[in-house]
């Protein structure tokens, strides 16, 4: 089989810059937070993803409850002393700058991870801002500061609730005229209250992730050889390339095997060629069990003689293995004009060549 080769060409339905894979909300579509607010805001709000739209969704909450509720605040009188908001300006000065200077290695793949951290940031700059501008209310809005490590768990790692903390710690002191220790000790029950449900949540997104990338698998891979199955074949097709091959590999009288030793060795045959197909086939190639002992191959960029030798190298590596049985073979070249069906369809009627030619060999077909 031929390595590919060459450049692909450019695809006329490509999203334009900055657009969002379609992809990319569908897997938010089940998530009993996220997919609420997707389904009912317009869709220039998460039209770049769910992590942006929900990020001005949550800036944009935050502004209109502390605009909402200034009427109801107490103001500092203009005698009263500025609060004294502690350490933790300098806390949060520190935290910039290490922020800027890492803003200013990041490549732009990690900026593009890590930029929408702004969004819960810029939340809890607005809370800080609105708590310095009133006396003793300081607390009326730190009902709000868990939804920016709730942001934060949803959307970033385990522990990126940690960078926001000096911050949050800012955004609910800024308003105290002192810290006292009852006020300290608060701060600090508090802040490990919000880290604790950024990092649950983030956990618990993780697991979600790797939960259904496991079922996704499972959903198209065949127990018994490891291979694909009949779904995963059928998804494998529709991204049939022009310049791909398919085969069809089918047991020789696999009934007689069956029939004289039982359908458990029939399985054990059937697990003993799934290995072997994998042995064979290359990185970029496809195989799965097409049904019963019938194995589907996706060769890609390769030529009709190329599967050739492809099919014969599978042939080789089967018989050294000892086998009870042979396999016949059907192959077609897909030139890109038709579907992936048509092109299995072909190999199908390769493979039925093979059987009434004798069984044991390969045939081959085309399609357009």
């Amino acid at each position: 089989m031929t390595p590919p080769h060459g450049h692909a060409a450019a695809d006329p339905g490509a999203r334009p810059p900055g657009a969002v894979a379609p992809a990319l909300v569908d897997a938010w579509a089940d998530d009993p937070l996220v997919a609420p607010l997707l389904r009912r805001a317009p869709r220039w709000v998460y039209a770049r993803g769910p992590a942006i739209g929900i990020g001005r969704l949550l800036v944009g909450f935050v502004v209109l409850a502390v605009v909402a509720s200034m009427k109801i605040a107490r103001h500092r009188p203009p005698d009263l002393p500025a609060p004294n908001p502690g350490t933790a300006p300098l806390l949060v000065a520190a935290l910039l700058a290490v922020l800027a200077v890492l803003t200013a290695m990041l490549s732009r793949r990690l900026w593009d991870r890590w930029s929408t951290m702004l969004y819960p940031a810029g939340a809890l700059v607005v809370l800080g801002a609105a708590s310095a501008a009133i006396d003793h209310d300081a607390g009326l809005w730190s009902g709000l500061i868990p939804l920016t490590f709730v942001y934060t768990g949803l959307f970033h790692q385990r522990w990126a609730s940690l960078a926001l903390l000096p911050l949050a710690w800012w955004a609910e002191s800024s308003g105290f005229r002192d810290l006292s220790i009852t006020e300290d000790y608060r701060l600090l029950v508090h802040g490990v209250a919000w880290v604790v449900t950024g990092v649950a949540l983030s956990t618990l997104r993780a697991h979600q992730r790797i939960s259904r990338a496991r079922l996704a698998e499972l959903s198209v891979t065949d127990p018994l050889t490891g291979l694909g199955n009949r779904r995963g074949l059928e998804q494998r097709l529709s991204g049939l390339a022009a310049g791909d091959c398919v085969v069809i590999c089918d047991f020789d009288r696999f009934k007689d095997l069956n029939d004289a030793f039982g359908h458990a060795a029939g399985d054990e045959m059937i697990a003993l060629f799934g290995s072997t197909v994998r042995r064979v086939l290359l990185p970029d190639d496809y195989a799965a069990r097409y049904g019963g002992e019938e194995f589907a191959l996706v060769l890609a960029h390769t030529s009709v003689a190329d599967a050739v030798d492809a099919v014969d190298t599978l042939r080789m590596a089967w018989l050294a293995r000892d086998p009870a049985v042979t396999f016949s073979a059907g192959i077609a070249a897909y030139d890109g004009t038709g579907d992936g069906l048509a092109a299995l369809t072909e190999a199908d009627r390769a493979l039925y060549l093979a059987k009434e030619s004798g069984r044991d060999q390969s045939r081959t077909g085309s399609t357009g």
